[in-house]
């Protein structure tokens, strides 16, 4: 199935798919409070709120595309690892139920995981969602109790050694993983700094210096001399200044949440409504309203009672749809395209820019004067349509 998506993804782009299962299998429940599992106080650790220990999954909408990930419980604390089905299902076994954070910042959400190593410091596990492939591969592993993204395309990661010392990693973020640049030790209890402030030991490559000047920073990290210079001031002032950068924890995402099973959503341009269609082994369900609350309006119907239309058109023109008959009224979510021209392979490519996914509502089976007409926002809506079956 994985190669059938990518494929119709590469001459077409006419969906973005469901990753992690067919859309007529067996969902596993969503992960419940994705987005709300631990936390950080400061430098201080995590909070290790309560984690579900039954598997679930998380789906998620974005840039045009569901994705889905399921997670389960990592008998060993230490294990963080995604694996990959032979159905293309990725599994992340971890400790914890993962954070959605954009950690290289490419536009699409990555997978993080953090993993308890003791009383305070842990792993911070990175996998990269790479959107060319529809895999998420692993980007890096920092340690400690708090981590941060700085300016100039850097993270970095504190790591407590006792109650005045603390050991600091300083990462790049490039094209295939964290690349460590600089490490940092920072010790309150060794008063050999300028001042008697802490000491602090800074190692770049294969160069150390204790308590580097500012002209001495300059050359040994240029590109960001000030960075480290904050990182040795950690234990300096009331209560240390700590890093400078922004939380990674502060940055994780809020996606659109959407329900297992889903094979088509859609947030409404201009409206504050979304649409929702999903199925399982009863039959599809069709669900509209309010994008942050209950449904207005709930179909539940078996298979035999759905029109469904993978895909269809004459000339550049194709499309495919659902179709809820209730009463009078007809209920169609759709997506449709033009096509370009032929190319060498002899496969006809999409015009990205007539994409447009859609819910249109008729009354008394009158298809010329719709009762409801809206296109969907092309960044929150997605559909598996074409992979239905015609049947």
């Amino acid at each position: 199935m994985k190669s059938l998506i990518w494929t119709c993804i590469r001459r077409a782009c006419v969906l973005a798919t469901i990753l992690g299962f067919p859309v007529t299998a067996l969902a596993l429940p969503t992960c419940p409070s994705v987005l709300e599992q631990q936390d950080y106080d400061g430098l201080l650790g995590p909070v290790d709120l309560e984690t579900p220990e039954a598997d679930c999954t998380i789906n998620w909408v974005q840039n045009g595309r569901m994705l889905s990930i399921d997670w389960t419980l990592s008998e060993e604390y230490h294990i963080v690892q995604i694996d990959k089905r032979p159905d293309g299902t990725q599994v992340l076994a971890a400790p914890r139920q993962p954070h959605l954070i954009d950690i290289d910042e490419d536009g699409w959400l990555d997978v993080a995981v953090f993993s308890l190593l003791g009383m305070v410091n842990g792993d911070y596990n990175v996998f990269r969602y790479d959107p060319e492939t529809d895999d998420f591969v692993l980007f890096g592993i920092m340690n400690g109790a708090g981590f941060a993204r700085e300016p100039g395309g850097y993270l970095t990661s504190v790591g407590r050694s006792s109650a005045a010392a603390s050991g600091v990693e300083i990462y790049a973020v490039e094209t295939d993983g964290l690349a460590p640049r600089a490490s940092l030790y920072v010790d309150a209890g060794l008063q050999t700094g300028p001042g008697g402030a802490p000491e602090c030991r800074v190692v770049v490559g294969d160069r150390t210096i204790v308590n580097p000047n500012p002209a001495e920073l300059a050359q040994l990290f240029p590109d960001a001399p000030d960075l480290i210079a904050r990182y040795c001031a950690l234990y300096s002032g009331p209560g240390g200044t700590g890093p400078n950068g922004t939380n990674l924890f502060d940055l994780r995402a809020e996606p659109v949440i959407v329900p297992d099973d889903t094979v088509f959503y859609c947030q409404l341009q201009g409206t504050a409504k979304a649409v929702t269609v999903t199925l399982d082994d009863t039959g599809y369900r069709y669900a509209f309203g309010p994008i942050d609350g209950p449904p207005e309006l709930t179909l539940d119907r078996p298979t035999n009672q759905v029109r469904v239309l993978p895909d269809n058109g004459a000339g550049p023109s194709r499309f495919g749809e659902i179709s809820f008959q209730n009463g009078d009224y007809e209920y169609v979510v759709s997506y449709g395209y033009e096509q370009g021209n032929f190319t060498d392979s002899g496969f006809e490519s999409l015009r990205e820019e007539t994409f447009q996914r859609t819910l249109i509502v008729f009354k008394s089976g009158d298809h010329t004067n719709p009762v409801y007409n809206k296109v969907c926002d092309p960044d929150r809506a997605a559909d598996s349509i074409f992979f239905l079956d015609r049947s």
